[in-house]
């Protein structure tokens, strides 16, 4: 008898829960703002989460530490997409050290790839990632991408830092799809 009491009492808080919880959702202001967490505010530019990652390799026998973070940067100019939303670009840091020596510490815009990428794609575009990708025997190479937000549309390039610390920055093929970049920038 007890073991059924306790069901009866259970079912019943579990039908007034379900009560007040239906009743709120009927109020939409306070209902949507209490469930959705990832909301954006209707005409605020859209900002990448901040990303910090390390990686220690070993180059000509030597051991270096690099690090790169990315920034949403609301001091650079807000880039605007066909359909008005928009988009803070972001400023990358990028830092290589060798037995506690720091050989690059260089921040990085989509500007600062102007001579690798068409001007008309890069007015549309944000520089979205710079990730350590291989050590070659030139040196540390890393990739970077800029892109249209929130689409495939990118333009690969690659910033091998060498052992004096040099930077040399290429614009690499891309494997798939290239022709609809290139349309892309042809025709904005």
């Amino acid at each position: 008898m007890k073991h059924r009491v306790m069901i009866y009492m259970a079912c019943v808080l579990m039908g007034a829960l379900c009560a007040a919880c239906s009743s709120r959702a009927g109020d939409s202001s306070k209902g949507e703002a209490v469930w959705t967490t990832d909301s954006i505010r209707s005409g605020a530019p859209q900002a990448m989460q901040s990303s910090l990652a390390h990686e220690d390799v070993t180059f000509r026998g030597k051991n270096y530490h690099t690090t790169v973070s990315r920034q949403a940067d609301r001091s650079l100019p807000i880039v605007t997409n066909e359909q008005g939303e928009k988009f803070v670009d972001n400023r990358i840091k990028l830092r290589v050290e060798c037995n506690n020596r720091t050989i690059v510490d260089r921040e990085f815009t989509k500007n600062d790839f102007a001579a690798w990428v068409d001007a008309r794609f890069l007015r549309y575009a944000i520089l979205e990632a710079l990730v350590f990708n291989e050590v070659t025997p030139s040196g540390l190479a890393f990739s970077a991408s800029i892109c249209y937000p929130q689409t495939d549309l990118y333009l690969p390039l690659r910033i091998t830092v060498e052992a004096n610390g040099n930077l040399r920055i290429e614009r690499e093929e891309l494997e798939e799809a290239p022709a609809s970049v290139e349309d892309s920038i042809r025709n904005p």
